[in-house]
């Protein structure tokens, strides 16, 4: 039987070395209807320097980042030792099939959407216009239009993701290389102690109180100038009142974190504040809470796109939670949290008193 054209290039492909078959890849890369995109390590960095944009607030004395269009390059003196890539026409592709895309918001619109009552009457008014169908078939139709509303949804649900991830993709990877050599830095730090039979070392806390100060220190240059003498206000004055507030935190801490996983649980889809409202776990939470509107307030909050994501964490959205309960004066969310951590201390005294005298 004659041998094929590709049969034959593959029988050449493995006499090759591994040096010619390098050279090859680009050739084939090179042909229109190949299918393959050159990823020439070279040209693409000689591209970054002559045409990437080096972020402002984002460079450091050891990092330097530079970007073009959807490809990070970090630098360490002028040596590059790292590149990320961003695809958004894959992504765009990708994520809508994958498990969390268009199959589990069809099933949260499903769940949502057709309750019991929505279904009977439905059903009903299908029946009305004299549709004969067998309750298998009017599965399917439910399906079928969850189906269509997800897919609608998702496209544009992708679309945004790809505008913020494109957008926030340089921090995110500078931070990501930054805490990596942080974290290994303080993980061959413990190892020398090791191998040297030292006892002494730094402990983890120490470690992220460390690393909390520094990144501080880097976000705070770029800070409007305070008032720096401004007095604390009267109501929060007190660790009476530092306490009450911190043990309210607390409380209301369960609550916030129940809020946002069923957000997530529902992959932020509309209705997902009713499903909250029949869960068993909420109702519990949130028995106690006679003011509604701090509820309401806290649900809203949790699917903000305009706050950073500091501001949407389950802690930053109790502190505010328990502020608005307590009827404190307004702070912003970084002097609440310091505020709780310092009532908290106190309650953790109180604590260890009682243990010891009981």
């Amino acid at each position: 039987m004659k041998k094929s054209a590709l049969e034959h290039v593959q029988r050449l492909i493995k006499k090759l070395s591994a040096e010619e078959r390098q050279r090859l890849i680009p050739f084939l890369a090179s042909l229109p209807d190949s299918g393959l995109k050159s990823l020439n390590s070279n040209d693409e960095l000689d591209k970054l320097r002559r045409s990437g944009t080096v972020l402002d607030g984002l460079d450091s004395d050891l990092l330097s980042i530079r970007v073009i269009q959807n490809v990070v390059s970090v630098e360490i003196l002028d040596a590059e030792v790292l590149r990320v890539w961003f695809f958004p026409d894959n992504f765009n592709d990708a994520y809508p099939r994958s498990p969390h895309g268009i199959p589990l918001m069809s099933a949260s619109f499903k769940a949502s959407s057709f309750t019991e009552e929505t279904r009977a009457r439905v059903r009903a008014e299908r029946k009305a216009t004299g549709m004969q169908e067998t309750d298998e078939e009017f599965e399917a139709v439910i399906d079928r239009d969850c189906d269509e509303m997800a897919r609608i949804w998702m496209a544009r649900k992708v679309e945004r993701m790809v505008v913020q991830i494109s957008l926030h993709l340089p921090e995110m990877v500078r931070d990501m290389f930054g805490n990596a050599i942080k974290g290994q830095t303080f993980y061959d730090t413990q190892k020398a102690v090791e191998e040297l039979g030292g006892t002494s070392k730094w402990s983890v806390a120490e470690f992220k109180k460390t690393v909390l100060a520094a990144a501080w220190r880097d976000t705070k240059r770029h800070l409007p100038p305070t008032d720096q003498n401004r007095r604390t206000q009267s109501q929060w004055r007190g660790e009476a009142i530092r306490k009450k507030y911190s043990q309210r935190v607390n409380d209301r801490y369960a609550l916030a974190c129940r809020v946002k996983e069923m957000y997530e649980e529902c992959d932020y889809a509309p209705g997902w504040m009713e499903d909250l409202k029949q869960d068993s776990t909420f109702k519990l939470l949130s028995i106690n809470i006679p003011d509604k509107t701090v509820i309401e307030w806290a649900m809203k909050r949790v699917a903000s796109d305009n706050i950073s994501s500091r501001e949407r964490e389950e802690r930053s959205i109790a502190c505010e939670m328990a502020r608005r309960e307590l009827d404190l004066p307004e702070q912003d969310i970084e002097t609440l949290r310091n505020y709780y951590l310092e009532g908290n201390k106190l309650l953790k005294k109180d604590r260890a008193a009682r243990a010891i005298n009981p």
